[in-house]
């Protein structure tokens, strides 16, 4: 008798864990989007959607108003709020900027089919000339959607990126480069500044420029020191 009393127990526990004690699934919660630490939600009434040549999709915000537009590239965090205070600045100037969080990881192989996205996000506003700025691996990715892009962009902006990334070869992208480029890094950012150095004298087209300023900054990291030079280079084209 007691031992088919505690079969009667261990099947009784076995029921209630089963049963009554099963966990219920979670209703999924709010989408938080990746501009909410820096972008009010009045100004994300400019939100679009990405779409990649792929299929794939990914948020994007434009901000500012102009005929102009500039696609902002991230940094291995994929924080778009890296550029906003640069983006306040061009849109100062007259300047449309589309900040974007990137549709995969770092790692994915063809992270530059969404600044492409990006650039027929802005054409789809009506804006035609676009330029491409990236930072750190970002600046990988916007030379070679620079060369892939078409109709051509008006220029691209390299901020301290690495000549491969992500299976991205930027030096073979920059040899078929011929829209104007600025290739940008500091002197103490050891190893990304000879891969600038090195892009620049791969690419043959005549409108390029180099600057390598003092400091130890990289990529976004260095916009409160060069932001003013890359917003006249763009401007200026």
């Amino acid at each position: 008798m007691v031992r088919r009393s505690a079969v009667a127990l261990v099947a009784a526990s076995v029921l209630l864990v089963s049963g009554c004690g099963a966990a219920k699934p979670r209703p999924p919660g709010p989408t938080v989007s990746p501009f909410a630490n820096c972008v009010t939600a009045q100004r994300q009434s400019g939100s679009v959607t990405l779409r990649r040549i792929d299929g794939r999709s990914t948020p994007g915000v434009i901000l500012g108003k102009g005929d102009t537009g500039v696609v902002l590239a991230n940094m291995r965090d994929n924080n778009p709020c890296d550029w906003i205070d640069f983006a306040a600045l061009l849109n100062g100037k007259g300047l449309r900027t589309l900040l974007f969080s990137y549709s995969d990881r770092p790692e994915d192989n063809r992270l530059d089919l969404d600044l492409l996205a990006g650039v027929e996000a802005l054409r789809d506003k009506g804006i035609r000339k676009v330029f491409l700025v990236g930072a750190s691996m970002g600046g990988t990715f916007a030379l070679a959607a620079a060369v892939a892009a078409q109709p051509p962009v008006a220029g691209v902006v390299d901020l301290s990126g690495p000549k491969t990334y992500g299976g991205v070869d930027a030096t073979l992208a920059v040899r078929k480069l011929t829209v104007p480029a600025l290739f940008v890094a500091e002197t103490e950012d050891f190893g990304y500044a000879q891969d600038t150095r090195d892009l620049h004298a791969a690419y043959l087209g005549t409108d390029r420029q180099l600057e390598i300023v003092p400091g130890p900054q990289h990529g976004t990291a260095m916009l409160p020191d060069v932001g003013t030079l890359v917003a006249a280079f763009l401007t200026g084209h």
